[in-house]
């Protein structure tokens, strides 16, 4: 019985924390700027995608093709949060090259190496390495040149943590997932709570940048 609980506090804690995120996007949409406007697109997304796994897992139907579909967009609205908010051409130019690449792996990740009924690992990990090396970048850009004289008063503070937090946190979750699932189903989703656990932790900062602005 207290197993039961549990799954269903993991089923639908995270989604509904999902959906609080697009209705903070919602109320502040008209004060956001461009690139609060992209993670807010990002919030509409991950709701989509939340909601369409839950879905189709309470009908019993495999559905870890929506990771291949979510990680490359996923990379792409985050990386372009990033690309709004930079200054430097050349930062850029490296953003638009680095998603391009990223897109490619994917492609080839989903089609050629991990079939659609199993977790991308590859293009997850690569994900989670590529934007823990950005929000490390963005830390450091952020302390050089404070744009507010309280930090927690700035909305890509709430971001940048979030994305970080989130994908270090992941990144040996998304490396091990496949050899986690084909060792037992009951293990990989006791592990996943873990993942679950730092994508609430995640939406919440996310909300928190949204509502600063």
């Amino acid at each position: 019985m207290q197993n039961n609980y549990i799954s269903i506090i993991f089923e639908y804690v995270p989604i509904t924390v999902a959906l609080l995120l697009v209705c903070i996007g919602m109320l502040r949409f008209k004060t956001l700027t461009r690139e609060l406007r992209v993670l807010f697109l990002f919030s509409i997304l991950a709701f989509a995608s939340d909601l369409c796994s839950l879905i189709l897992g309470k009908y019993g139907i495999n559905n870890l093709f929506v990771f291949h579909v979510f990680t490359p967009a996923e990379f792409i609205l985050l990386s372009a949060v990033y690309y709004f908010k930079s200054e430097k051409k050349g930062v850029k130019i490296a953003l638009i090259i680095v998603s391009i690449l990223f897109l490619i792996l994917a492609f080839v990740d989903s089609f050629f190496f991990e079939l659609l009924s199993s977790v991308d690992s590859i293009s997850s990990a690569t994900e989670s390495l590529v934007l823990m090396l950005y929000s490390l970048f963005f830390f450091y850009s952020l302390l050089k040149k404070l744009e507010y004289k309280n930090l927690f008063d700035n909305p890509m503070f709430w971001f940048n943590s979030g994305v970080l937090i989130y994908f270090s946190g992941n990144f040996f979750l998304f490396i091990f997932s496949n050899y986690m699932l084909g060792f037992s189903d009951v293990y990989f989703d006791r592990m996943w709570h873990i993942h679950d656990i730092l994508n609430v932790a995640m939406n919440i900062l996310f909300g928190l940048a949204l509502w600063k602005r």
